[in-house]
This record gives C-alpha cells, sequence and structure tokens, in this order.
C-alpha cells in the first residue's frame, strides 16, 4: 500500500519514520526545507546505576506483613525502604533522568535546505509501505522530487533529489544545548561530520556525504555545512554509529560510508526495496477489492473515521503500517521497539521512551509471528537474553530467590530494580510467553531447546522458591501487584492477583510441555504439575465476573490496564472448547471495564479491547475498538498518540500535557488484532475467520501465520467463507474451525478429498511438509 498525504509534515510527529532497525529518521519539514531526525539503536543514556545492594531481607519482612494481613504496614515499609532508595545513577541531577531508567536519545536534525521555493504548489509526499520508501514531490518553476530510504544492507540513509530546473541550497546539523552533553560538527570536502558524547562516555558520529551531478558543492566552514549549486541530480548519504565505551564512533561512521560509497545508489535502491519488499510482502490483505491497487489518501480515510466512518480500507491501513513499523524498529535484530519504535526527538521523553514489560513491549511483538515476521522478534529475544544476567542478580538481591526476576521496566543496558512503583514479579513470565509462542509459530526445536525453555525455566525457578504455600494447599505470591492498578479498598500491593495465577499456570505448563519435547528435567516435572496445579484459583464476583484479586478485595474498574483478563489474551488458558465458564467470566470482566466508560483508556486500550473482543468472538465489538481508536488516537501518518486527539472523551487526558505523545504500541497493537479477527490459532485449533464484523463483508488475507509452522490464506464473500488454503511447513497434524462457514468444512489435497476426523465443529487432519492444503464449506465445490 501506498499512503499518500497532500499537506506538508510541519512538525517532528507528523513526518514519514523511515528506519532498518539500527540506523532511523524522522523525515520532515515544509517543501524546500528537508528535516531529517536522526536516531540510532544504541544511542541511550547511560547513567542508571547497575549494581543493587541486598534488599531481599525488606521483601521477605514486607512480604511476611502481607500475609499476615497488616497490607498497608507491608505497602509503607516497601516505600519507605526500597522505593524510595533503589537505583543508584552516575548524575543526580541530570536533565534526561526522570526516575524510571535510562532514556532513548536523538541524534540530532540534518537539514536539507533549497533556495527559493516559497511558491510551492502540487504538494504530495507518500509512504510506499511495501518498497520502504518515502516521497516527496512539489512544483515552483518546475517539478522537484524527493526520495528517502534507509537500507538494511548499506546501513545509511539515502535521499536523493531531482529536480527539472537546476537547485542551490545549504546543508546543516542542528541540535538544541544538552546538559552532560557536549558536540561539535566540521566539514571534509563535500562531507559533513558531527560527534558528540555524554559525560558518562556514550558517544555518536555522523558523516553526511553529499553529491551533486550537474552542481557544485563547497564547504561552508562559518556555518558548518555544506552548500552545493546548480545542481539537478543531489544525492546524500547519512551514515551514524553510536554507542557506549571509548570507541571513535565518528571514525566508526566514516567506515561505513566509505563501504556504502563503493555502491551505486540505483543498486542499493534496488537491493534495498527487493529486500523490504519480500518481507513486507509475506503477507497481505485486502477488504476493498474496488480500490485494491489505489494510494490511500490517509486525511480522507482518517477525516471520514472523526466524523463517523470506519472503512474497511482504514483497517487495510492500520495492518500494514503495524508490519512497516515493526520491520523498520526491529528488522535488525539489535533492540526491540521500545515506547515510540525507534524514533525520539526529545531529551526527556516521556516514560523515557524505554521498555516498559507490563504490557508495552509485548503489545509492540504481538504482530511479528502472525503477519509472517518472525526474524523481528530476534530483537526482543537478544535484549532479554542479556538481562538475563541482571535478572538472576534482581531475584537474588530482592527476593532471596534462584531463576529471574525482570523488573518492570528497562532501557539501554540497564534494568536494575528502579524507584518506580511496587513490588511486581511477573515481568519475565509475560517475556517468556514470547519465547514459547515464536517456537509455536516456528516449530524450531534448537530455539526452543537453546533459547526458549533455558529462559522459561529460569522463571520457573524463580516461581519455585518464591510462592508461598498457604493453609488451603494453595500457593500465592505474597506479594504481589496488579499493573497498574490497585483495589478500589486496598494498596497496589496485595497477597496475590489474577495475573499472578495466569502466569504461573502458563510457565509451568509451558515448562512440563518443554521439558517432554526435550525430555529435560523430568525431576522437575512434579514439582512444575503442583505449582500449575495449586496455585490459587481465580476468584469470580457475585456478577459472575473475573475478578482482579480475591476477596475481599474490591475491583477498580475504571482504568487502562487489563491485567486480570491475562488468561483470555494474550494468555490462552481461557477457550471456549475447554474453559467454556472462564469464558464467559471473562466476558463479563471486560464489559464491567466498559461500563465505566472511556475516560480511563489509553490509545493501545483499544488495540488491547479488539484483541480480547476476538478472542471472545464478538466481531462487532472488536470492529468498534478499532474504530475508537482511528477516531480519537491516530495521526495521519499512521502514527498514534496516548491521548484523544479531537476531544472526543474517547481516553484520558493525563498524557504530561502532551497533545500528541507518540506512542507506537497502539499502532502496532492495533495491526495485530486486524489479523487476530481474521485468524487465530492458539492451543491447537486454527479459527478461520472467528471475529468477522459485519464492516468486512468481502475480502481475502493471505500469508498469516498459524502456530505449528502453518502458512494460511482466507477468502470471503458476504461474511462467508469462501475457502481458505493452509500450507505446512513442518508436517504437523492440522486441526480447523471456522465460524463463519454455512456447511461443514471439507478439505481438498491436489484435487483430492482427504480423509478427516469431524469433532465438535472442528476438522481434524494429517499434513506433509511443504504441502497445501484447500478448505472449503462442502456446498462450495
Amino acid at each position: 500500500m501506498r499512503t499518500v498525504l497532500t499537506r506538508p509534515a510541519q512538525e517532528w510527529i507528523e513526518g514519514w519514520p523511515l528506519g532498518n532497525g539500527i540506523t532511523a529518521a524522522m523525515l520532515w519539514g515544509p517543501p524546500g526545507r528537508t528535516v531529517l531526525s536522526l536516531n540510532h539503536v544504541d544511542f541511550w543514556r547511560d547513567h542508571a546505576g547497575r549494581q543493587i545492594g541486598d534488599y531481599s531481607q525488606i521483601v521477605r519482612q514486607a512480604r511476611d506483613l502481607m500475609m499476615a494481613g497488616q497490607a498497608k504496614e507491608a505497602n509503607d515499609l516497601y516505600a519507605q525502604k526500597i522505593d524510595m532508595a533503589v537505583m543508584p545513577r552516575d548524575h543526580e541531577t541530570s536533565d534526561s533522568y526522570t526516575g524510571y531508567t535510562n532514556s532513548f536519545q536523538p541524534i540530532g536534525d540534518l537539514v536539507l535546505e533549497l533556495d527559493g521555493q516559497d511558491a510551492c504548489r502540487d504538494y504530495r509526499r507518500s509512504l510506499d509501505l511495501v518498497s520502504g520508501t518515502a516521497a516527496v514531490r512539489w512544483r515552483t518553476e518546475g517539478r522537484i522530487t524527493q526520495e528517502c530510504f534507509v537500507p538494511l544492507n548499506d546501513d545509511v540513509i539515502v535521499v536523493r533529489l531531482t529536480a527539472e530546473r537546476q537547485l542551490s541550497g545549504r546543508l546543516q546539523f542542528t541540535r538544541r544545548p544538552q546538559d552532560h552533553y557536549r558536540w561539535s560538527a566540521k566539514v571534509e570536502g563535500a562531507s559533513l561530520c558531527v560527534q558528540g558524547a555524554f559525560d558518562e562516555g556514550v558517544g555518536s558520529g555522523l558523516e553526511a556525504s553529499l553529491h551533486c551531478d550537474g552542481g557544485t558543492v563547497r564547504a561552508d566552514h562559518q556555518a558548518n555545512g555544506l552548500v552545493f549549486t546548480d545542481a539537478t541530480d543531489l544525492v546524500l548519504l547519512i551514515a551514524v554509529e553510536a554507542g557506549k565505551g571509548d570507541r571513535d564512533w565518528l571514525a566508526a561512521a566514516r567506515e561505513k560510508m566509505q563501504r556504502a560509497r563503493g555502491v551505486a545508489v540505483a543498486e542499493m535502491r534496488d537491493r534495498h526495496i527487493r529486500e523490504h519488499s519480500t518481507a513486507f510482502g509475506r503477507a497481505s490483505l485486502c477488504l476493498d477489492r474496488v480500490n485494491k491497487n489505489k494510494e490511500a489518501n490517509l486525511s480522507e480515510l482518517i477525516g471520514r473515521a472523526v466524523d463517523g466512518t470506519f472503512e474497511p480500507r482504514l483497517a487495510e491501513a492500520i495492518f500494514d503500517m503495524g508490519r512497516y513499523l515493526i520491520l523498520a524498529a526491529n528488522r535488525a535484530g539489535r533492540r526491540p521497539a521500545n515506547l515510540q519504535g525507534i524514533w525520539n526527538d526529545q531529551f526527556t521523553p516521556e516514560w523515557d521512551a524505554d521498555w516498559h514489560f507490563d504490557m508495552n513491549v509485548e503489545m509492540n511483538h504481538w504482530l511479528c509471528n502472525p503477519a509472517a515476521l518472525p526474524e523481528c522478534n530476534l530483537a526482543l529475544f537478544n535484549q532479554m537474553d542479556r538481562f538475563v544476567e541482571t535478572g538472576r542478580s534482581n531475584a537474588a538481591k530482592m527476593a532471596g530467590c534462584a531463576g529471574i526476576l525482570f523488573y518492570g521496566i528497562a532501557g539501554g543496558d540497564s534494568m536494575v530494580w528502579s524507584r518506580q512503583g511496587p513490588f511486581w514479579s511477573g515481568a519475565a513470565a509475560w517475556i517468556a510467553q514470547h519465547y514459547w509462542t515464536h517456537y509455536e509459530y516456528t516449530m524450531d526445536l534448537d530455539f526452543l531447546r537453546e533459547r526458549a525453555y533455558p529462559f522459561i525455566r529460569e522463571v520457573g525457578l524463580f516461581y519455585r522458591d518464591f510462592l508461598v504455600r498457604i493453609e488451603d494447599g494453595s500457593y500465592v505470591t505474597g506479594l504481589s501487584h496488579s499493573p497498574e492498578n490497585a483495589p478500589a479498598n486496598g494498596y497496589a500491593m496485595t497477597v496475590h492477583a489474577a495475573m499472578d495465577t495466569a502466569l504461573v499456570r502458563e510457565v509451568m505448563r509451558h515448562l512440563l510441555e518443554g521439558g517432554q519435547i526435550l525430555g529435560v528435567d523430568r525431576d522437575l516435572w512434579p514439582l512444575w504439575r503442583e505449582l500449575h496445579d495449586r496455585i490459587l484459583p481465580y476468584a469470580i464476583g457475585e456478577g459472575g465476573e473475573l475478578k482482579e484479586w480475591p476477596a475481599p478485595l474490591a475491583e477498580q474498574p475504571a482504568h487502562r490496564h487489563f491485567s486480570h483478563l491475562y488468561p483470555l489474551f494474550p494468555g490462552d488458558e481461557f477457550t471456549f472448547e475447554q474453559t467454556p465458564e472462564l469464558m464467559e467470566a471473562a466476558r463479563k470482566a471486560v464489559a464491567l471495564r466498559e461500563a465505566q466508560g472511556r475516560s480511563h483508556n489509553f490509545g493501545w486500550s483499544y488495540a488491547y479491547l479488539a484483541a480480547m473482543y476476538a478472542r471472545l468472538g464478538d466481531a462487532e465489538l472488536a470492529c468498534e475498538s478499532l474504530f475508537c481508536l482511528a477516531r480519537s488516537v491516530l495521526l495521519e501518518n499512521l502514527l498514534t498518540v496516548g491521548c484523544d486527539l479531537h476531544d472526543n472523551a474517547l481516553t484520558a487526558d493525563w498524557a504530561f500535557n502532551v497533545p500528541r505523545l507518540f506512542q507506537i504500541e497502539a499502532g502496532l497493537g492495533a495491526a495485530f488484532a486486524v489479523a487476530e479477527m481474521l485468524l487465530q490459532s492458539h492451543r491447537g485449533i486454527i479459527r478461520l475467520l472467528p471475529a468477522l464484523p459485519t464492516a468486512w463483508p468481502e475480502g481475502e488475507v493471505r500469508g498469516l501465520r498459524a502456530r505449528g509452522a502453518f502458512s494460511v490464506g482466507i477468502a470471503w464473500t458476504n461474511s462467508r467463507l469462501t475457502e481458505a488454503r493452509i500450507t505446512s511447513d513442518k508436517g504437523q497434524p492440522c486441526r480447523v474451525r471456522c465460524p463463519a462457514a454455512d456447511n461443514p468444512l471439507q478439505v481438498t489435497h491436489q484435487g483430492h478429498t482427504i480423509p478427516t476426523t469431524p469433532r465438535d465443529d472442528v476438522v481434524e487432519f494429517a499434513t506433509e511438509p511443504g504441502e497445501t492444503y484447500l478448505i472449503t464449506p462442502q456446498h462450495a465445490t
């Protein structure tokens, strides 16, 4: 899909995001003044400490108080002894320190200015999500075209500007003053070189090289910039390097630039488009066949959504933009998308643009497997593996336990326990789900053996030591928190929460399954089974709803988080097939949240709601949730913000008084929700069109991935299944259900009907690796 806007980006947040997982830029500015706001995946502050003292005795004292029914005293002790003391840091008064963790930092802006562009007309800018290229076009005395892309293989930013008439202008680097940071620029030939460093040793370097075909480039030493004249074809290459340590980052950038100069721009472009489009093109979605090959005018689509019409074409755009963004942020496998992906222009970004483990970083990555972008998970796993040693230290020093204990936030290379918030033990367990799910989608035994099972085992060892057995034989955490909520009649930390039960059961189930597949840790299987079976059961309220905490704690339903609904989603413990009563309890819990109104939500809340409604099979409410997101927090460039842009009372209004606070997870989560409405595959069943709304009466999706290493394509007309094609990568048994089929399903392979085992509306059949199977309602043959 090519997205189009006819207004220039006057601010950073209105620009086109470009990136390759290492180097990133936001492309914005009026005609004739192109601004490239630069980022690098490794440019994080390093002022948060990495060592903490031993607080395990205090945590145990707090837990003893909690178990004795002294919740206030337990919370007070934790706040006084830990919450106000932990997290040493190198710069107590650093202007970039907010109290969370290390913050993700901007490199600065490169500004390319053209002379004589005041009388612009026929302006349009586009982002081609398929090719991964951005373009800007306008006319003054002749047509001017500018294209920008960031190839992974070459790892430079490429800007090419062509004009029908000769152009003159200049290139400069700008960066606002910042305490504890010093930078300098110099010009060498046709290159602008910039280097800078924070006091703690984190540095950056960039080289911007300008080449004019038919014109001249000269140095402007007074302005530390480049000046060009009489150009009709201008190529700007930008190499950026950054990180911590005593490395010469400018020299590293120049080495990268030297390699890039040896590649023709046309070759670089062709290779970039080929590589990006191959990854992006694995999956596709069409909900509007009439406009299938047309450009998407985002101003019109989003304008109509704000006015009350959520067109299928906009749902397509949300799905495509989500896939584009996770590719641009994660593709290199270096670090996972943070709260702002890989784009930030602020020295003190809200929440430090960090990784929040109590929903945000997970939502960023829900899309990767179903959208056929499994390589984008590797950035998450690589970073989490690097945190394991810190997690072991946290487990020992905060809880006196083996295994790993992740704090709820992290930034850069730091994930020590912070001063922010109550004790929560579930972060590593939630991340562990992503390791297991990646295995389920890929059926990669090497990944299970070498990465997934070892990580999940570390979480299991922590729970082995941390859980407390109470009088009735059940286990509880004893010191708990349900992110980021608190009981109406209690305190943020409690004895236990529903999310604890969900996480412990999930971890133990995956350890049992993984251990049996690999044939390891047989001596631990009885323990895993006991903890799975005897963790405190879920509490059900008087209205039949799933409760966030056991009695006598009261619900606080007016809240943006849905932590207690984890076993519905993103977990998969609750299903209609296995736990229908708990599915109904979850439905009532979601309804209780929704009954409180929407002014407590954030933009991402609607992506979460859409996914939960999809699991509940409620297509209309799933679609309505996406609609609320689109008309409240979706910008014209398809980026998402935290709170309502249009005063529709659809979200909270407290986002640090920042009217357009960029948060990437809402867009990525919404893209996932679209996929989840069309295909689900948890707990061994592929569900075709499980939550198809009436607003999408016809369409086709190709290349979605299902657990079991299957690729799935689905077509439907008049809201009923026409056909599905399932390709098996590993020859796993396949079980299929489709609520949108009028008749029982039949399966054909190479033109022949194959035997199936129908059971409770589920069709089961054997598969062979590399083979494709056609699924149709019986009357459709």
